[in-house]
């Protein structure tokens, strides 16, 4: 379990990094490139993302979760090369592929990090072990804000890459999922030896090794087609699409975009980090719904200092002093709320809302969703703070917060300490009492009696 733990925060970690690459290294790149377009360039890597979730699907079917990371490992090391390429050779395109591969790693680690983490640990911490994925992101991401622009372009490049490397050759020795294994339809000696190696001889380990055992793998065509599916996946997705709609995205790209001081930029990482590592330990106590309502409205207050304090400054009230004091409140109110829940609790319940029989479309929907929505938000920030300024901009994304809270309240279950056949059946209840009418719940429940004996998995099953 600490293998496979390990291998994949060191992704994790390696994907915060990438993701902070095109912000921290735009300066460097610009003595290169004088005529580099900062917005084209920053578009590249949430590109890279939609493409990397994706094509990770075909990975995750075929090659198992694990595998699956070190394929977005190699990923980033092609990135590596172009753009030391670009550099050394003054190439653009160079620079633009480079990117884009580093965006499809990404991609890649962002969809199947979580997923693994999930598959692999014990339903009663899942929430601990999943979040430390984002946790690691932001680390990543804080670190190469604040060294980026005082580090060689060459020394940033490779230190974006290299926990991937070390991710690889962790992840080589860490076991398959069990899930996988099962739906794969291999030995039984294969999936007993996964789960001795993650939870040792054990209990838990012996109930799960007989779930497993008993588990088909459904066609993949048929199991999305079932009805009850679409309900917690659309749940997902509205997650993702709300966690990039608060402008998380478009807010770290100010910080550069503004050449905002050295202490603006430090106190928003220190937050999104420490913040981050306190989330860990909230989620299975707390609860996921819970965070998610102080998430929103912590990001809220945030969001309406940001404009407050734009807003004066454009009106006089507030002097260069005041205006830097006023943005690293806002930024770090705002970022603090967004790590502690709307940060890490959709990727944590991407894969808890996602039915057995149909997980690997799920959550590529919900991955893909998440990274289109970055797209869209990162470009859409940028042109309407320059339009429309900083007051208005800060507060539509603040409308899209109180809907963020007002979608958890009417749609969004709460999952903690709840096994995936508990919430499989929740959903399924949920699907029939809302679109089923009495005289079609007979067909509905012959269609799914057969999936309630295929969804004990791995990935939390009830000991």
């Amino acid at each position: 379990m600490v293998l496979a733990m390990l291998g994949t925060y060191l992704a994790s970690f390696g994907e915060g990094l990438c993701m902070g690459f095109p912000n921290s290294s735009k300066n460097l790149w610009g003595k290169v490139f004088p005529n580099l377009s900062g917005t084209w360039f920053h578009l590249l890597l949430p590109i890279g993302g939609i493409i990397g979730s994706l094509t990770n699907a075909v990975c995750n079917k075929s090659i198992g979760r694990n595998k699956t990371i070190m394929v977005g490992a190699f990923e980033a090391l092609i990135a590596m090369i172009l753009l030391l390429m670009a550099k050394q050779f003054e190439s653009l395109w160079a620079l633009y592929l480079g990117v884009v591969f580093m965006g499809a790693a990404c991609g890649i680690v962002s969809h199947t990090a979580p997923t693994y983490l999930h598959e692999v640990s014990h339903y009663k911490t899942r929430g601990k072990i999943v979040s430390g994925h984002p946790a690691a992101v932001a680390v990543g991401l804080s670190l190469s804000l604040l060294i980026g622009s005082n580090v060689h372009l060459h020394v940033l490049t490779c230190l974006s890459v290299l926990p991937f490397v070390f991710s690889s050759l962790v992840l080589a020795l860490s076991p398959a999922s069990p899930l996988w294994l099962a739906e794969k339809n291999r030995p039984k000696e294969a999936i007993q030896f996964a789960l001795t190696k993650l939870h040792g001889p054990s209990d838990f380990a012996d109930r799960q090794l007989q779930l497993l055992t008993s588990r088909r793998a459904m066609i993949f065509s048929n199991s999305v087609k079932t009805r009850s599916v679409h309900v917690p996946m659309a749940i997902s997705m509205g997650l993702m699409v709300l966690q990039q709609l608060s402008g998380v995205s478009g807010v770290v790209a100010i910080l550069y975009q503004y050449e905002l001081s050295g202490r603006i930029i430090i106190a928003f990482c220190v937050t999104h980090t420490a913040m981050s590592i306190v989330a860990v330990f909230l989620h299975d106590v707390v609860g996921r719904k819970t965070l998610l309502y102080v998430s929103s409205s912590i990001e809220f207050l945030g969001l309406i200092i940001l404009g407050a304090t734009w807003g004066s400054v454009k009106l006089g009230f507030l002097g260069a002093e005041r205006f830097s004091a006023g943005l690293i409140t806002g930024l770090s109110v705002f970022i603090g709320g967004f790590s502690i829940g709307y940060g890490p609790v959709p990727w944590i319940m991407m894969n808890e809302l996602s039915p057995s029989k149909a997980k690997t479309f799920t959550t590529t929907a919900s991955t893909t969703t998440s990274w289109i929505f970055d797209t869209i938000v990162t470009e859409t920030f940028s042109l309407l703070l320059k339009a429309a300024g900083g007051p208005v901009t800060f507060f539509v994304f603040s409308i899209f917060v109180v809907v963020s809270f007002v979608f958890v309240y009417l749609f969004v279950p709460e999952t903690s300490g709840l096994t995936i056949e508990q919430l499989e059946k929740r959903f399924r209840d949920l699907y029939e009492k809302l679109f089923v009418s009495p005289s079609d719940s007979r067909d509905v429940v012959i269609n799914e009696v057969g999936n309630d004996t295929e969804s004990h998995s791995s990935h939390g099953s009830n000991p």
